[in-house]
C-alpha cells in the first residue's frame, strides 16, 4: 500500500481502535488494531501519558503493518467530553426563491457563535428539522424548494477544550493531523436506521466505565448526558463482593447469563493458565444484575431530565459493549418502563455487533466525508488568482 491515508480512532472507555477501511471494496478493512489504555472518568483522562503511548505504539503498528503513512486520523469524541446545545436560526429573503445548499449552509454558520468559547469548541450541527414560510416543516433539506423566509431547529455538538487541547499536543508530537467528530453522532447518523431516527430515540453507548445516553430526533442529537459506570463496574463489585482476583471477574463478565435461573449447585469456571475455578452462579448473578439495575437506573434518571418530552413509546437502542451481558437489556426494559433493542450495523464487514457501533459510525462518517463533492468558492479563487498576479 502506497501514499498517506486516513483513519479513524474510536476512544472507548478502556482502548483505543485504529482503524482504516479499503477505499476500494469498502465494506472491507485494510487495517484494525486495538490499545488497552487507563480511560476516562468524569471529563478526564486517568492517565495521559498512557493513552499517548498507546495511540503512539498503534501509529508504529499501522506504519509498520501497512508500509504507509497516515495523512489525518478523525478522532470520534466521546459523548462524556461533549455537550449539546439546540437553537432555532433563520433568516428571510426580500422575495420568494429557491432554496440552494449555500442558503442552508450559511443559516448554520450564522448559528455558530462557539468558535471563540472558553471551555468549548464547535464539533458538528446537523438539522433536526427546516421551517420555510407559514411555519411548514420538514426533515429534509429543503434545496429546490421557493420560500422567502428559511429556519432551521438546529443541533450543535461542542467539544470540550481538554479534550482538544490534549489531542493537539499529541498531533504535534506525532506529527500527524486529528480530524473531529462527535461519536454519539456518527452512530446516529450511519449506524441507525433512518427511520428509527425520524421517529426520535434514546441512543445508549455503553462502554467499559463510561456510558452515553442522548435523545435524538431527524439528523440531530437534541440531548446528551454521560456518566461513569459501565461494565468494567461489574468485574470491579465481583472483586470486591466476592473477594476473587480482577482478571478473574473480568472473566466472569463474559460468561454472565443474568437470564438463568440456576440451582444451588450450578457454577460458572473461570480458566487461567492450568488453573480452573468455579464460582455459585447464583453469588455471581446477584452481583452483576445489582449494578446492572444501577446502570439502568442512572439511564432513566438521564431520560427523565431530559428538556425534551420523551415518550414511553420512545425506543432505547443500546451499542458498545457495555450492556451485553445477558439479561441487561430486560432490566433497562423493566427499569425505563420503554422497549430496548441492542443496535448494529452491518455496513463493513466482520463488524456487525452492537460494540463494533461506535467504530463503524466512524468508518461511515470518513467514507461520507471523503465522497463529498467538493465546493469551490469562486470568490476566494479569483481574488487569490488577481492577488498573485498584481504581486508579480
Amino acid at each position: 500500500m502506497r501514499g498517506k491515508k486516513q483513519a479513524v480512532l474510536d476512544i472507548g472507555s478502556d482502548v483505543l481502535t485504529l482503524a482504516l477501511q479499503d477505499g476500494k471494496y469498502n465494506d472491507n478493512l485494510l487495517f484494525k488494531a486495538s490499545a488497552e489504555y487507563d480511560g476516562y472518568q468524569d471529563g478526564e483522562f486517568l492517565n495521559p501519558e498512557g493513552l499517548y503511548n498507546a495511540l503512539e505504539g498503534l501509529i508504529k503498528k499501522f506504519r509498520d503493518t501497512t508500509f504507509s503513512d497516515i495523512k489525518e486520523i478523525i478522532i470520534g469524541v466521546p459523548s462524556e467530553f461533549t455537550t449539546v446545545v439546540c437553537k432555532t436560526v433563520d433568516t428571510t429573503f426580500a422575495k420568494p426563491r429557491k432554496i440552494t445548499q449555500r442558503d442552508i449552509d450559511k443559516i448554520f454558520e450564522q448559528g455558530n457563535t462557539y468558535t471563540n468559547h472558553a471551555e468549548y469548541w464547535p464539533l458538528n450541527c446537523s438539522p433536526v428539522y427546516y421551517i420555510l414560510d407559514n411555519g411548514r416543516r420538514t426533515p429534509e433539506a429543503p434545496v429546490g424548494q421557493i420560500t422567502k423566509g428559511l429556519a432551521s431547529f438546529a443541533s450543535y455538538v461542542l467539544g470540550e477544550r481538554y479534550f482538544l487541547d490534549t489531542f493537539e499536543i499529541f498531533s504535534q508530537a506525532l506529527g500527524v493531523k486529528f480530524l473531529y467528530t462527535s461519536s454519539m453522532l456518527a452512530q446516529l447518523m450511519f449506524a441507525v436506521p433512518v427511520a428509527a431516527r425520524d421517529e426520535g430515540i434514546v441512543l445508549v453507548d455503553c462502554g467499559y466505565i463510561s456510558t452515553g445516553v442522548a435523545y435524538a430526533k431527524g439528523d440531530g442529537i437534541l440531548y446528551s448526558r454521560a456518566f461513569s459506570l459501565g461494565v468494567g463496574n461489574v468485574a470491579g463489585d465481583l472483586t470486591t463482593c466476592l473477594e476473587i482476583p480482577f482478571d478473574h471477574a473480568q472473566e466472569l463478565t463474559k460468561k454472565i447469563n443474568l437470564n438463568l435461573i440456576p440451582a444451588e449447585s450450578d457454577t460458572y469456571s473461570v480458566q487461567l493458565g492450568a488453573e480452573t475455578t468455579v464460582y455459585p452462579i447464583a453469588d455471581v448473578n446477584e452481583v452483576a444484575a445489582c449494578r446492572v439495575q444501577d446502570i439502568a437506573e442512572k439511564i432513566k434518571k438521564v431520560i427523565d431530565a431530559s428538556p425534551y418530552e420523551i415518550t414511553e413509546n420512545t425506543r432505547i437502542l443500546i451499542t458498545g459493549g457495555g450492556l451485553s451481558i445477558p439479561g441487561s437489556r430486560e432490566i433497562v426494559e423493566k427499569v425505563t418502563g420503554r422497549r430496548a433493542e441492542f443496535n448494529s450495523c452491518d455496513a463493513i464487514v466482520n463488524l456487525n455487533k452492537p460494540a463494533h457501533c461506535p467504530l463503524v459510525g466512524l468508518l461511515m462518517y470518513q467514507r461520507a466525508e471523503c465522497n463529498k463533492p467538493k465546493i469551490i468558492n469562486f470568490k476566494q479563487l479569483f481574488k487569490k488568482l488577481f492577488d498573485n498576479r498584481r504581486n508579480k
